[in-house]
């Protein structure tokens, strides 16, 4: 359905709508109910077939948004867990032993920090 004729049912009464903002900016919230009551009456008339797909608000529905929203809830807390136990990880991890010293390519420790030299000559 077009943006104008979407418009045009709700300023005539036919569809129920909420609205949102000005301008451009305004947003259209259609009742699914009123949608359904448009859709039958539609039918009734032989304007659209019944095999038309139907945007129906029933317990399904709701059933599935509250598995979504269980499943949301669930990976956030699991997405917590992992970033705490990460952190926990990490801090474990450091080796202080190793502080201010790298690994070389045979697997030995060196100092990162520049030696001095034995004996300073002044010249």
């Amino acid at each position: 359905m077009a943006q104008r004729t979407v418009q045009s049912y709700v300023q005539r009464g036919i569809l129920d709508a909420k609205s949102e903002g000005e301008g451009v900016n305004k947003t259209l919230y259609i009742s699914i109910d009123s949608l359904n009551t448009l859709r039958a009456q539609r039918i009734a008339e032989g304007k659209i077939d019944e095999s038309a797909p139907q945007y129906a608000h029933d317990e399904s529905t709701a059933d599935f948004a509250a598995v979504v929203q269980n499943l949301a809830a669930r990976m956030a807390a699991e997405a917590a867990r992992a970033a705490a136990l990460e952190q926990r990880l990490d801090s474990q991890n450091a080796p202080s032993h190793l502080c201010g010293k790298t690994l070389n390519e045979n697997g030995k420790s060196t100092s990162k920090r520049k030696k001095k030299p034995d004996a300073y000559v002044r010249s």
